[in-house]
Protein backbone atom coordinates (compact mmCIF):
# COMPACT_ATOMS: atom_id res chain seq x y z
CA UNK A 1 0.00 0.00 0.00
CA UNK A 2 1.25 3.49 -0.82
CA UNK A 3 0.03 6.47 1.15
CA UNK A 4 -1.14 9.65 -0.49
CA UNK A 5 -3.80 8.91 -3.08
CA UNK A 6 -6.91 7.01 -4.08
CA UNK A 7 -5.09 4.52 -6.36
CA UNK A 8 -2.48 1.87 -5.69
CA UNK A 9 0.85 1.64 -7.49
CA UNK A 10 -0.73 -0.24 -10.42
CA UNK A 11 -3.39 2.46 -10.87
CA UNK A 12 -6.32 0.44 -9.52
CA UNK A 13 -8.82 2.23 -7.30
CA UNK A 14 -8.24 1.78 -3.60
CA UNK A 15 -11.10 1.95 -1.17
CA UNK A 16 -10.13 3.14 2.29
CA UNK A 17 -10.67 0.60 5.04
CA UNK A 18 -13.76 1.00 7.14
CA UNK A 19 -14.88 -0.47 10.40
CA UNK A 20 -14.13 -0.06 14.09
CA UNK A 21 -10.45 -1.04 13.77
CA UNK A 22 -9.65 1.23 10.81
CA UNK A 23 -7.22 4.08 11.37
CA UNK A 24 -7.44 7.27 9.34
CA UNK A 25 -4.28 9.37 9.03
CA UNK A 26 -4.79 13.07 8.43
CA UNK A 27 -2.32 15.87 8.02
CA UNK A 28 -2.53 18.78 10.43
CA UNK A 29 -1.31 22.32 9.93
CA UNK A 30 2.41 22.45 10.71
CA UNK A 31 4.10 25.45 12.31
CA UNK A 32 5.57 27.80 9.76
CA UNK A 33 8.62 30.01 9.76
CA UNK A 34 8.42 33.68 10.60
CA UNK A 35 10.83 36.58 10.48
CA UNK A 36 12.42 37.50 13.79
CA UNK A 37 13.64 40.99 12.89
CA UNK A 38 10.95 42.32 10.57
CA UNK A 39 12.36 45.86 10.53
CA UNK A 40 15.70 44.63 9.11
CA UNK A 41 15.62 44.98 5.32
CA UNK A 42 16.56 42.09 3.07
CA UNK A 43 19.51 43.11 0.88
CA UNK A 44 21.08 41.38 -2.12
CA UNK A 45 24.23 39.26 -2.00
CA UNK A 46 26.27 42.09 -3.54
CA UNK A 47 25.67 44.20 -0.41
CA UNK A 48 26.28 41.81 2.46
CA UNK A 49 28.96 39.52 0.99
CA UNK A 50 31.79 42.10 0.68
CA UNK A 51 31.11 43.25 4.24
CA UNK A 52 31.21 39.69 5.51
CA UNK A 53 34.53 39.00 3.78
CA UNK A 54 36.39 41.87 5.44
CA UNK A 55 38.87 40.56 7.94
CA UNK A 56 38.58 42.12 11.35
CA UNK A 57 41.67 41.99 13.53
CA UNK A 58 41.63 42.73 17.18
CA UNK A 59 44.85 43.97 18.69
CA UNK A 60 45.54 44.12 22.40
CA UNK A 61 45.70 47.64 23.72
CA UNK A 62 49.21 48.64 24.75
CA UNK A 63 49.79 48.78 28.49
CA UNK A 64 49.95 52.26 29.93
CA UNK A 65 53.44 53.23 30.98
CA UNK A 66 53.92 54.05 34.64
CA UNK A 67 55.14 57.52 35.55
CA UNK A 68 58.29 58.11 37.60
CA UNK A 69 56.39 58.27 40.92
CA UNK A 70 54.48 55.02 40.30
CA UNK A 71 51.10 56.58 39.40
CA UNK A 72 49.24 55.49 36.34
Amino acid sequence: MALGGDTDLSGAAVHPPSGPRAVRLTRAEAPGAGRMFESTPTVPHSVWYPLQQKRVRYFKKPKKEETADGDR
